[in-house]
């Protein structure tokens, strides 16, 4: 039996934080974020970075993250909304 796995909107709180700390975003910049993926789910997020209110330098930053989850496979078979996870 397959068993998912849901992503809470903690771990989505705390992937923003990581990547506020990691590009030093602004708390403002950091709270949108957390939003966006809050509202859409991390790969939709990630594969729409551009559809996003967030200034040119974030979307670089952020699509440069992009290319290496899609890059690596990792996004592989993930919804694009929501927080389910069908990796079994």
């Amino acid at each position: 039996m397959t068993q998912e796995r849901k992503i809470n909107h903690s771990q989505y709180q705390k992937a923003a934080a990581l990547l506020s700390q990691l590009f030093e975003f602004d708390s403002d910049i950091e709270k949108k974020i957390n939003a966006y993926i809050q509202h859409n789910g991390i790969c939709y997020f990630f594969e729409n970075l551009e559809d996003f209110e967030l200034d040119v330098d974030t979307t670089i930053k952020l699509q440069a993250v992009r290319d290496v989850l899609f890059g690596l496979g990792l996004a592989e078979d993930r919804p694009l909304r929501g927080g389910v996870v069908n990796n079994a």
